[in-house]
């Protein structure tokens, strides 16, 4: 999670488990944000997946960020850089692409 992504950002894609024969491996940088929603969330990754050259983490994320004492969301996630991020470089979640959110990009106004 060291290099800087350049949006487009995009929404953290779920997955329903990790492979069989993926290893575990414990984070070294645990506190992150994660898009859900269009939305940047904080969160915490408790573990990471790989198997054949492709990431995931299970992390808990804050879906309420006002109420901190709302019970925490869980979920296995793809890794992708454009969608969970380091808190460690990124103090702050990012700021939406020139004012418009990217999930919204490439969407024609209905005629």
């Amino acid at each position: 999670m060291s290099g800087v992504p350049v949006g487009p950002w995009r929404d953290a894609r779920r997955l329903p488990r990790p492979p069989r024969d993926a290893r575990r491996v414990e984070p070294r940088e645990s506190t992150i944000w994660v898009r859900v929603d269009g939305r940047w969330l904080p969160g915490h990754i408790q573990c990471w997946f790989t198997h054949r050259g492709r990431w995931a983490c299970w992390l808990s994320y804050q879906a309420d960020p006002a109420h901190p004492t709302v019970a925490a969301m869980w979920g296995l996630f793809a890794y992708e850089p454009a969608a969970i991020l380091s808190r460690a470089a990124h103090p702050t979640p990012p700021e939406p692409a020139s004012g418009a959110d990217s999930g919204a990009r490439g969407a024609q106004p209905k005629r």
